[in-house]
């Protein structure tokens, strides 16, 4: 077991336990297999061409929007639900399906830090972001995920409807972290998975563009033994933010251009 901290603003630590050796073989075979079956549009993560971009994407020219996280995704996805997945989705037989579901897990829960938990997270609870998609768009509403990130935007957002949502996923043994709806106003402005959007068009947050501020800053204080590095973190937060908009990562890349060129040697 090893501890790891998610990157970005708000950075958290994440205990992982990634697979070894045969059993992360396995995990990557079964990843090729389930990431060729194709994916509803309201899914933006674990999936090609889309991204949380995309996903905060998807609600522009939206009026009102809430979001809604699922609490300890992973953790709460057990050795059961993945089991029922095998055995009732894929058809397999019992003792096949309870055999790959322990591979699949460790102590009784989704396996952190494996490349296959984040799709197969979603195959396992597939059923309920259906669920979910089709009362939205009963609500005439729209609904994305992005692991376990729900987004819902629409002219109008009620408590009641959130509720339903809530016990939606609570059928699945899952809970939200949100008790009750924080309904926004998209013209405003609001955070959608590290993207800002407001007024139908995406922008960088504030707190990303001034940390690829602080880091291009901080490769034209490096010393030599720690160019590479600071140039390798300046260069991820550069990228995060041109892929959120091109204007952004235009005026960052000339700032890094010129922090780097001022480090070489005359």
């Amino acid at each position: 077991m090893r501890v790891v901290r998610k990157p970005g603003p708000r950075s958290k630590t994440r205990n992982v336990s990634p697979p070894l050796k045969t059993t992360l073989l396995l995990h990557q075979r079964l990843l090729r297999f389930f990431d060729r079956v194709r994916r509803p549009p309201y899914l933006h993560s674990a999936t090609r061409r889309r991204s949380h971009v995309t996903n905060a994407a998807a609600h522009s020219g939206q009026r009102h929007l809430v979001k809604a996280d699922i609490r300890k995704f992973y953790e709460s996805t057990t050795y059961s639900h993945v089991v029922a997945f095998f055995h009732h989705e894929l058809q397999m037989a019992g003792d096949l399906a309870r055999l790959l579901a322990r591979l699949c897990t460790r102590e009784g829960r989704l396996a952190m830090g494996s490349p296959l938990s984040p799709l197969l997270s979603f195959w396992v609870h597939k059923k309920m972001f259906d669920r979910l998609d089709a009362l939205s768009r009963q609500h005439r509403l729209r609904f994305t995920a992005y692991f376990d990130d729900l987004t819902i935007s629409g002219n109008r957002i009620t408590e009641s409807f959130f509720q339903t949502i809530r016990r939606s996923v609570a059928i699945q043994g899952l809970e939200l972290k949100e008790q009750r709806a924080s309904v926004v106003r998209v013209r405003a402005g609001v955070e959608v998975t590290g993207a800002w959007l407001s007024r139908g068009a995406l922008f960088v947050p504030q707190p990303a563009y001034l940390l690829a501020r602080q880091a291009i800053a901080a490769v034209s204080s490096a010393e030599a033994d720690e160019l590479a590095t600071a140039i390798r973190t300046a260069e991820g937060h550069v990228s995060a933010s041109s892929a959120i908009r091109r204007g952004a990562g235009k005026a960052l890349n000339r700032l890094m251009a010129r922090a780097i060129h001022a480090k070489k040697p005359l």
